[in-house]
């Protein structure tokens, strides 16, 4: 790991563009800051991904399944024995009740490596202060946690800018409700949220990002960076940097800056470090989405609520780029995974994002029979010759795959070249 240091603080980062320099990476933070550690083994550790919705991470939306593996199989190995992950997913999600544990295949993870699961939004809670004399509920498991690790995803954020430590902890926020107060002064919020709620660790995820118009329509790209370390702010700042961002083009960055949380001086060494790769930024709302987002029109945007997710209006208003999000509650039914032999280029890639690095390729390899496949369909997503083929229903998947097909088959390239 290379490591940025400024006075007592650090961050720590690292390009991977395989399998097994991710899991170096991350066993190498653990041994960097092994002093976080509890010292029993029985004490609880929380794992905050980013699950926002139900897009998987190759889509550029949320947390990797192959760093939450990644992450849990180290603190097995030493010995941990109490460890629950969980997030709450976007208030979009939950009011139409989709399962997103279940649509990442998040419950089948965590069945696999014996970790509890908690969704947030009806967690029990704590009260926090907000902005504008409100208070909030977090989930109080985000303050009883003995190691609480903040496992985000860097993604291009159309009021934020750049979602990654700060931003994630929105997921904290116990229910729709509580989600919905974040949005009467989102920025300040945000460092609100942050000066309240304090992982003790940020394990950050930039192996697959998102660019342009994010957090939910915007496009993957293969980065391969993962960053660590206890300031969020220092973090997030070093990670906007380094996907070619200006720092002070990021709100929250701008009133940590106000508030004595970075300073000039932080800026100026962050500066001297060499971009990585230039994300595309989010381009600036339009104006029917500024007017009806401003909290004068928050009661009547509750009232047509029905409305917007009217299956035909919710197409409608994505295609005219006032909403991001299209959610379809059809489920998705796998009934057959198979490789077609005469296909494959033995690029490997199935087996590198395979979460558990499943022998996909062999030809004794079963599919159906294998106990440790999730069905999380990494490895039918990411190969370039279309050879691992899926059937049944697609239900919701079939308008990501429309979206997102050609971008995820693409993402191999930068790893088998580097």
């Amino acid at each position: 790991m290379e490591n940025f240091k400024f006075k007592d603080r650090d961050v720590a980062f690292k390009m991977c563009h395989d399998r097994a320099s991710i899991d170096r990476a991350v066993a190498d933070i653990f041994k960097l800051y092994s002093h976080l550690l509890p010292k029993g083994k029985k004490e609880l550790i929380f794992i905050k991904p980013n699950l926002n919705n139900d897009q998987n991470a190759l889509m550029g939306n949320s947390t990797d399944l192959r760093m939450m593996v990644s992450v849990i199989s180290v603190l097995k190995k030493l010995g941990y024995q109490n460890i629950v992950m969980g997030d709450g997913c976007n208030v979009g999600i939950n009011r139409k009740k989709i399962d997103v544990f279940s649509r990442l295949k998040i419950d089948k993870l965590a069945q696999q490596l014996d970790i509890r699961l908690l969704d947030l939004n009806s967690a029990p809670s704590d009260k926090i202060d907000l902005a504008c004399d409100l208070s909030a509920k977090v989930a109080k498991i985000c303050h009883d946690a003995a190691l609480f690790i903040n496992l985000p995803k860097i993604k291009t954020h159309a009021e934020a800018v750049m979602s990654i430590c700060l931003k994630n902890l929105v997921g904290c926020m116990a229910g729709g409700l509580e989600k919905k107060k974040m949005h009467t002064s989102l920025i300040e919020n945000i460092v609100r949220v942050n000066e309240q709620v304090k992982p003790h660790l940020h394990i950050i995820d930039g192996l697959i990002a998102m660019e342009g118009n994010g957090p939910g329509d915007g496009t993957p790209t293969n980065i391969g960076l993962i960053v660590a370390g206890q300031d969020p702010y220092l973090i997030d700042a070093f990670c906007a940097r380094s996907t070619g961002f200006e720092i002070t083009e990021i709100p929250c960055l701008n009133l940590a800056l106000d508030k004595g949380y970075l300073d000039i001086s932080v800026i100026k060494e962050i500066n001297q470090y060499p971009v990585l790769v230039y994300l595309e930024k989010p381009p600036a709302p339009k104006l029917t989405t500024r007017v009806l987002g401003h909290n004068i029109f928050m009661g009547l945007r509750d009232k047509a609520r029905p409305l917007f997710d009217n299956s035909y209006v919710t197409p409608m208003l994505y295609r005219f780029g006032i909403i991001q999000d299209v959610y379809n509650t059809e489920e998705a039914i796998i009934e057959d995974l198979h490789l077609l032999q005469a296909e494959c280029n033995d690029c490997n890639l199935c087996v590198e994002y395979c979460p558990f690095q499943l022998p996909v390729t062999s030809p004794d390899f079963s599919f159906s029979i294998e106990k440790g496949c999730i069905e999380c369909l990494y490895c039918a997503l990411i190969c370039p010759k279309n050879a691992i083929r899926f059937e049944g229903e697609l239900g919701y998947l079939t308008f990501y795959l429309q979206k997102y097909s050609d971008y995820m088959a693409k993402l191999g390239d930068r790893q088998q070249k580097s």
